[in-house]
């Protein structure tokens, strides 16, 4: 009796429900946390289209305008090391906004992957055609100082058929392409940090490989350099 009585005198001490403390509610990196979570493993906060398109234009404008610059001494070595190296540094930088695309064919990929939507793809691949003719204008510029004034440029390989040209640039952009769909889009790999490493490594190997036969372009941005040159010539 004695412990019903002490049970029931409790019950009376507590608030009515009205005046009872309301629960706590999450912290604006807790819901962070949820909505990613909630996307899936790894997947990045929303982030306004704006800066999506602005790091895709900038990291493509990078790109080419190192081809243009680099590229005029020759299908060298050390044009490999620098167009490689320079595609992983800009894949690292722009890999949290966008996955660090900067290929239209690339983005077509990833389109068909499911993994952008189709309006999403379309402005990726409009905004990287106008990064190609800027990085292309701009290396122009450059080498407008030096004594040919030409930029680097995919060129075909003396006594190279188009047809082998041709095949050479579609299984190093098959590469490309299947390698960014394993290595970032992929939830098994997803948070790793070889992403960007990988893609550099592809271009890297493709051009010792096949820049002397197709000129190492992968990305049909670069081939605003051809364009660009044959205004120079004109």
């Amino acid at each position: 009796q004695a412990a019903r009585a002490a049970q029931v005198g409790a019950a009376r001490e507590l608030p009515p429900p009205s005046r009872l403390r309301p629960a706590a509610t999450l912290s604006p990196s807790a819901q962070t946390i949820n909505q990613m979570a909630a996307r899936g493993k790894g997947a990045p906060p929303c982030r306004p289209l704006l800066s999506k398109l602005l790091c895709e234009f900038l990291g493509t404008t990078a790109i080419v305008f190192i081809y243009g610059v680099a590229g005029s001494a020759g299908y060298t070595g050390d044009f490999a090391i620098t167009i490689g190296t320079a595609v992983a540094a800009i894949t690292y930088a722009g890999g949290h906004l966008t996955g660090g695309l900067y290929n239209p064919a690339i983005t077509i990929a990833t389109v068909i992957r499911g993994k952008i939507d189709f309006g999403l793809c379309c402005a990726y691949v409009a905004i990287q055609f106008c990064a190609g003719l800027l990085g292309a204008l701009s290396s122009m510029c450059l080498k407008y100082t030096e004594a040919t004034g030409f930029i680097g440029r995919p060129v075909v390989g003396e006594d190279v058929s188009d047809g082998s040209a041709m095949l050479a640039e579609i299984v190093v952009a098959f590469a490309l392409c299947h390698t960014f769909l394993h290595v970032a889009t992929t939830t098994t790999q997803a948070n790793n940090s070889y992403y960007g490493a990988a893609m550099g490594l592809t271009v890297l190997s493709g051009t010792i490989s096949v820049g002397s036969v197709s000129g190492a372009c992968f990305n049909p941005a670069v081939a605003m350099l051809t364009l660009v040159h044959k205004w120079q010539i004109w």
